[in-house]
């Protein structure tokens, strides 16, 4: 009996180390990017993937899909959301145990939002012609439109970072909306389309695409509009904008003539540099993860991002 004592605190002491081996890969260990890639030799088939910035590594996490044109991260990185013919599709962080929701809903889904707490996804596509944002519950799989939202056409929804209101382009201008439906605001107000708003966690600022040429940046009441950043090239077109986890940190995705980019940018248009590139692809989307909150300036993500090439 002497001689099982040892043996049985070595298998405890194994299991434990397992155990914490798996809690200690349940999530990225690198900021890492999520987004939908679209080979120009497939049409509009569209992949989800992602992209560790400091090992290099991408993983697929879809199979090509027509209409998967948006994707997020939940709080933390352990899950994703992305959207595609079949309704919303939730795996881990490398792509497995899917789930579904809000399947036959719509015919395409161009955007989708985790909310903070990780309870709701926000989600908006096509349905009957139109655009209409809707939001899913995953504890129930239940599914609501947002109503009272004005215009016939809405899209491009994404929570505020204390998950009150919502930021969406309504017939192609910038709304705030209460969660309820209630309290629409016009931010913007012009004949060019803007698209993709975003909430940085701080909520000082929204930041959206106009004319899929420019980012521009503003307060949540419209007031102080300033230009971030323009596209280099004349064919150069800006497909979305979102912030990151660092209140002065964004990534945006670019389409150019040859080819698509993913880019970081601070919010004072300093310091651009791209962080994927691929020659005859097209990405429609990106969202950077930061994991464990390494966001501060003098710290890993400015290291990590520091070895990537800067303009």
């Amino acid at each position: 009996m002497s001689y099982d004592r040892p043996r049985t605190r070595n298998l405890v002491l194994l299991v434990l180390f397992a155990a914490s081996a798996r809690v200690a890969i349940c999530q990225p260990r690198e900021p890492t990017l999520l987004y939908a890639r679209i080979p120009d030799s497939k049409g509009w088939e569209m992949q989800i993937s992602t992209h560790g910035l400091g090992s290099g590594v991408t993983t697929p996490i879809s199979e090509p899909l027509w209409g998967s044109w948006a994707s997020d991260w939940s709080a933390g990185g352990r899950r994703i959301v992305y959207g595609g013919t079949l309704g919303l599709t939730v795996v881990d962080w490398r792509g497995a145990d899917p789930g579904r929701f809000a399947e036959g809903v719509m015919t395409e889904i161009f955007a989708c939002d985790w909310s903070p707490d990780g309870r709701n996804i926000l989600f908006s596509g096509s349905a009957g012609g139109r655009s209409e944002i809707l939001v899913v519950h995953v504890a129930t799989g239940k599914t609501d439109r947002l109503a009272g939202l004005p215009g016939g056409s809405n899209g491009d929804p994404e929570w505020s970072p204390d998950a009150r209101q919502i930021v969406f382009i309504g017939e192609l201008d910038v709304y705030t909306v209460d969660v309820d439906g209630r309290n629409a605001v016009r931010l913007t107000e012009t004949r060019e389309e803007e698209t993709s708003p975003t909430w940085p966690p701080h909520g000082e600022e929204i930041a959206y695409v106009f004319e899929y040429r420019e980012i521009r940046a503003m307060r949540p009441d419209g007031q102080k509009q300033r230009l971030i950043v323009r596209a280099d090239g004349p064919l150069d077109q800006i497909w979305s904008v979102s912030w990151t986890a660092d209140p002065s940190l964004l990534v945006y995705a670019e389409t150019r003539p040859n080819g698509g980019r993913i880019v970081s940018i601070r919010g004072d248009g300093s310091d651009r540099r791209v962080l994927l590139e691929e020659d005859r692809v097209r990405y429609s989307s990106a969202r950077l993860l930061l994991p464990g909150l390494a966001v501060d300036a003098g710290g890993k993500v400015a290291t990590m991002l520091g070895r990537l090439k800067s303009e």
